[in-house]
């Protein structure tokens, strides 16, 4: 594995491991208001259902607050997605084996699940912890079933400053 590729792998463990301490939510790996496009005809549908969507389960570029083209290329480089091409499109395509892999190597305490939201299935990462009486665990189909219900979930604020390296 290249050197660019071993310390931006270790530079997102780091990252990962920071927000462990804090409370825990389940994050899309890709920004998304890309994974809606083939659920519905309906736009007006599509919309409200991609702003619950984003706001529900934001992607890891909005956890770390780098612009989604630039996260999308972290994770080429970290060996965690690759491009795939499909029809006249490329596509960018999650390596679950990777992400379980590097799971395993930097000893990360995620959880990792595939839910199906709308046709697609997707991998989604839930970091932090839970606490049973105050912020009690959920999946992501709990999540998004609440979410289509009141249009909304709450998301945990992150602690920046504890996040410092």
């Amino acid at each position: 594995m290249a050197l660019t590729s071993c310390a931006l792998r270790s530079a997102l463990a780091e990252f990962l491991q920071g927000v462990e301490r804090q409370r825990a939510h389940w994050y899309c790996i890709f920004d998304p208001l890309s994974l809606l496009s083939s659920m519905s005809q309906d736009e007006k549908l599509a919309t409200k259902l991609m702003q619950i969507l984003s706001l529900t389960f934001p992607s890891l570029s909005t956890l770390t607050s780098l612009c989604e083209g630039l996260m999308e290329e972290v994770l080429l480089q970290c060996r965690l997605c690759k491009r795939t091409k499909h029809t006249q499109q490329i596509n960018l395509a999650l390596d679950y084996d990777a992400w379980h892999t590097f799971k395993f190597e930097y000893n990360l305490n995620i959880e990792m699940t595939k839910c199906k939201i709308g046709s697609q299935s997707h991998l989604y990462l839930c970091d932090g912890s839970w606490d049973s009486s105050r912020h009690p665990k959920r999946k992501p189909d709990e999540i998004w079933k609440y979410a289509q219900q009141t249009t909304s979930y709450p998301m945990p604020q992150l602690r920046i400053s504890s996040l410092a390296i």
